[in-house]
């Protein structure tokens, strides 16, 4: 009803307990949840905005601003402060605004579980003009009493006096067990009596039944073990301390995160199988060498038992065996690994180890438990980091903006603080991630300092300080603001007061970027030892407008669309004015619902993919769409992704029609729901064009590429692989069209490209260099196709040997361009009247299927024999023909306007 304020909590834990045992109570449930979780972020979003603008009251309205706390249509919004010292001793203010993103974490952990008995608080976080705010559902009953009274399963006095509900055991013994988390004793002290007591989380985690009967856990920031490269006083690995670490960070609640976890304990797993079976197998073999009947008797039971040891560790359960040599071999094995327990495989970790506060039983093995803990983070730095590294220099891994190299990183595990870390080890390379990382260093960092900087701005200056904030970054400013003091004048008259002017009047060029670099320093331990940001930028190589658009984008400001002059002559004049700032919006962090069918279908789908049953993964993933659309509706940043496997997929399949129907529908998507000038967006474009080109549309198939290069421009610039998977398209459909001396252009700037950013060769690079060749030859210039041609042989060579097809087939083609240069250099030589300029040319060009398999190996899709050539094949016989030219170019044009007009 108009104007009923909507119990957000009971809404939420409502629809969050619904019943899921079939896929369709799992469909109505997960759609359900899914709308009133975004009507409750959407609500929350509202409230923010409103709170700070001043138009809603704080319940504490005589305190200090920064301990304000409202509520507002049914939701609780903090600020992310310290109030009342409560993180003094982990970092103060910084402590406390971290913690808002752990918790978050955790709460998303709990989310997640296959069969959650507990209820979390309908949780989001939102940057919003230099603040954090923190939007939380209401307990029911939580504002009626005091707080003492209400928790009854953690700690509220920093870990001192611990209780603990025997209910809640039961309830969190499942979760800890997915979690990996360690149940753990620790010594609660009440009125001078100690006790001891079982904790299966951290002792931050507080457990409060609420007036509704439900088991509520909160406060989450410690479900993950801590990070101890970043706690001053920790242990650490030697190949740590080698690296620096541990070392001085701005609060001490840093945590890894739960994909790390999760790929930890499967490495160690992996470690602990292959180190039984090697010592079971050692054994065997020593036995056969000595030739004893009975210990080969006793190895051969120990290998058959193994099978079931390993079936049991791997799911978890108790290992059961009464085997000599398989206990031995156990023992060993979990001493390598370093298990908690000396008999059995198990890492799981203990987040209380490190926490000061806590007193732990004497039944603990502490340094057991903070060995697994250390190995977490030296995998962290001696697996995922170097691994990561080395997929951006093979070019298997190509993130376009800051964006997507946070969601890889977070992918393999890697905290954003590990940025530095990756930049000194990709700064001395010709990798394309080398510009792309050291921006985004530089973009957070000045992202922190803006930050401080606005929470100490008046409101009605934040138009003007955020215009001369830019100015300072990307223009030249070497005296205060005087458009500051004007404001500060006008602001005294009209109020008949003293006004603050704020920190901001008082920056300059220098100044903002020598605290941009102390920033870079402390917070990623990447030191810039240049004297200004231009500098910085023209040693990496890092496009000034790619910075400008990721500083602009995580600072929440949108701005005018007009050219802005950042170039180094223009900077006399100021690039922005406060007409250019338009909006400020919040950053908004929070649990995204999914649909858990949804997503099993598309791993499913993928692993089909992976074994080349094209068919069933086509199957998977269009029911995976399905499920989506009955869960989303039709139209979710998740689905752009489907449709276009499911595009890949129909191509391969060989119904084409369909590839480019699914790919249309992906493209528009992404544009609406990712961004117009995002990297997802950048390869729809890539694969609409390719898949149009396989529809006849070729001409048509242009526009969608020359859209992706010009994007590729703007956010990152033109050393990048994915450039030069652009403009060998490009060249390759322009060869096809006969467009030779343009398509020689962009296939020459594809080579370069993968050249100048050490990309390893490989058969997308000799296709490339082949066609240089044949477009060589098609314009004449034999010497230069003969130069190309012997590069694809070298190349073919070094890939498969003398002996493959593709090397013999491209020394037949270097023998007949060979045949066909003397031939030209003598009838050019020696002209008569009876010579034809068209005869000179004899090499005839590939065929439409030929460079359609090309096209196919540059975007990344191997097949062999499709079934959707036979009109390819046609089209073959008519290649030249005017008529089918014209017909080709009015099909471009409809392309042109139903996919991008």
């Amino acid at each position: 009803m108009p104007g009923l304020l909507r119990d957000w909590n009971e809404e939420l834990q409502t629809t969050f307990e619904m019943p899921r045992k079939s896929l369709a109570e799992r469909a109505v449930r997960d759609r359900s949840y899914y709308k009133i979780h975004a009507d409750y972020v959407n609500a929350a979003a509202k409230g923010v905005q409103s709170i700070l603008d001043g138009n809603i009251l704080a319940i504490n309205p005589g305190e200090d601003k920064k301990t304000h706390m409202y509520i507002w249509n049914n939701i609780f919004f903090s600020l992310g402060f310290d109030v009342r010292d409560h993180y003094k001793e982990l970092g103060g203010d910084a402590a406390a605004f971290a913690a808002t993103s752990t918790d978050l974490q955790g709460v998303r952990a709990f989310a997640t579980l296959e069969d959650p008995k507990l209820n979390t608080l309908g949780m989001a976080i939102f940057d919003y003009r230099g603040y954090r705010v923190t939007a939380q559902s209401i307990i029911p009953g939580i504002l009626e009493r005091e707080q003492e009274q209400s928790v009854v399963y953690g700690s509220i006095d920093f870990g001192k006096t611990v209780v603990s509900d025997e209910k809640y055991h039961a309830l969190l013994e499942d979760a800890a067990q997915q979690l990996k988390m360690l149940p753990h004793n620790v010594i609660s002290v009440k009125d001078g009596v100690e006790q001891e007591l079982k904790l299966f989380t951290s002792y931050e985690a507080k457990g409060i039944v609420g007036n509704d009967g439900r088991k509520y856990v909160l406060d989450l920031l410690r479900s993950m073990p801590p990070d101890v490269h970043y706690l001053e006083d920790a242990e650490v690995s030697e190949t740590a301390k080698e690296l620096g670490y541990p070392r001085k960070f701005p609060h001490k609640l840093s945590a890894l995160r739960r994909e790390l976890v999760d790929q930890f304990c499967e490495s160690r797993l992996v470690m602990f199988i292959q180190s039984t079976a090697r010592k079971i197998r050692a054994l065997i073999t020593e036995a056969k060498e000595k030739n004893d009947e009975e210990l080969i008797k006793q190895a051969a039971e120990a290998e058959s038992e193994l099978s079931l040891v390993f079936v049991a560790v791997s799911e978890d359960r108790e290992i059961e065996t009464k085997n000599k040599i398989v206990q031995d071999a156990i023992k060993e094995a979990c001493a390598e690994i370093h298990s908690i327990y000396e008999d059995r495989f198990v890492i799981k970790f203990n987040p209380d180890c490190f926490s000061p506060n806590v007193k732990h039983a004497p039944s603990e093995n502490l340094e057991r438990q903070r060995r697994v803990v250390i190995d977490a983070a030296e995998y962290l730095l001696t697996n995922q980091i170097p691994e990561i590294v080395q997929s951006f220099k093979d070019c298997t891994v190509q993130p376009i903006d800051g964006d997507n190299l946070a969601d890889i990183l977070h992918s393999k595990g890697i905290n954003i603080r590990y940025l530095g870390e990756i930049g000194k080890r990709v700064q001395d390379t010709n990798s394309f991630a080398r510009p792309l990382v050291l921006s985004d260093i530089v973009a957070r960092s000045a992202k922190h300092v803006i930050r401080k900087i606005n929470v100490q701005t008046p409101v009605d200056q934040l138009v003007v300080s955020t215009s001369h904030i830019l100015n300072c970054l990307f223009s030249t400013v070497s005296e205060p603001s005087p458009v500051a003091s004007h404001a500060h004048k006008k602001s005294s008259k009209k109020n008949g007061k003293k006004k603050n002017s704020g920190v901001w009047a008082t920056l300059t060029t220098a100044s903002l970027w020598k605290s941009i670099c102390e920033e870079s320093a402390y917070y990623y331990g990447y030191h810039i030892d240049t004297e200004t940001l231009d500098k910085f930028l023209e040693q990496h190589e890092i496009q000034k407008t790619a910075l400008f658009r990721r500083v602009v984008k995580i600072m929440g400001v949108q701005i005018v669309a007009r050219d802005y002059q950042l170039d180094s002559s223009a900077k006399k004049v100021a690039a922005f004015t406060e007409d250019d700032i338009i909006n400020f919006y919040p950053i908004i962090k929070h649990h995204q619902p999914f649909t858990v069918d949804a997503k099993k279908m598309i791993i499913r789908g993928q692993h089909a993919m992976s074994l080349g049953a094209s068919r069933e993964a086509y199957e998977c993933i269009s029911e995976a769409i399905n499920i989506m659309t009955a869960v989303y509706g039709v139209m979710h940043p998740d689905m752009p992704q489907c449709l276009r496997a499911l595009a890949r997929l129909g191509h391969v399949l060989g119904e084409t029609p369909d590839a480019l129907n699914h790919q249309h529908k992906a493209t528009v998507m992404s544009e609406r729901l990712i961004g117009l000038d995002s990297g997802n967006t950048i390869i729809e474009y890539i694969n609409l064009a390719h898949f149009a080109f396989g529809a006849l549309l070729i001409p048509g198939s242009l526009r969608p590429l020359y859209r992706a290069r010009y994007l590729m421009n703007l956010v990152f610039g033109e050393k990048h692989p994915i450039m030069a998977q652009i403009d060998a398209n490009i060249g390759t459909i322009l060869f096809t069209i006969q467009e030779y001396d343009t398509a020689l252009k962009y296939l020459q700037s594809a080579d370069a490209i993968s050249k100048a950013i050490g990309e390893p060769r490989k058969l997308k690079t000799g296709l490339i260099s082949n066609l240089i060749a044949r477009t060589h030859a098609a314009r004449g210039d034999f010497r230069a196709a003969l130069v190309a041609e012997k590069e694809t042989s070298s190349i073919y060579t070094e890939l498969y040997g003398k002996n493959h097809q593709r090397v013999k087939d491209s020394g037949e083609y270097l023998r007949t361009l060979t045949q066909q240069a003397v031939t030209f250099q003598k009838k050019m030589l020696n002209p008569d009247n009876n010579t034809n300029i068209n005869e000179l040319f004899q090499i005839q060009p590939p065929p439409i299927s030929a460079l359609f398999d090309i096209l196919n190996i540059i975007n990344g899709i191997m097949i062999i024999g499709i079934p959707g050539l036979s009109n390819l094949a046609a089209l073959e016989k008519e290649q030249v023909g005017t008529a089918e030219e014209s017909k080709a170019t009015d099909v471009a044009a409809q392309l042109d306007n139903e996919t991008l007009d």
